[in-house]
């Protein structure tokens, strides 16, 4: 089922413009497909989507947002600015 629920998480990623997203934006995506899925087990496929180096984690302290790897300006990102 993680299988699955992974796959919906890049699809609904990739066909966003924005490269950041809440957590509740990809629970709602997740359970569109797979409706029984519990909220505890979203935020472990996301976490191992993570420890994968698929998406990345995006934290501004008071805002916590994932989003794509490559997709947009992350942290991850060098800076453009020498």
């Amino acid at each position: 089922m993680s299988e699955e629920a992974k796959k919906a998480v890049i699809e609904y990623l990739e066909k966003l413009k924005k490269s950041k997203v809440y957590f509740n934006d990809l629970e709602k995506a997740v359970k569109s497909k797979i409706p029984d899925m519990k909220t505890r087990e979203v935020k472990k496929v996301l976490t191992e989507l993570i420890n994968e180096g698929t998406l990345i984690y995006y934290s501004t302290g008071s805002t916590t947002m994932y989003g794509l790897k490559g997709k947009g300006i992350t942290t991850d990102t060098p800076d453009l600015e020498e």
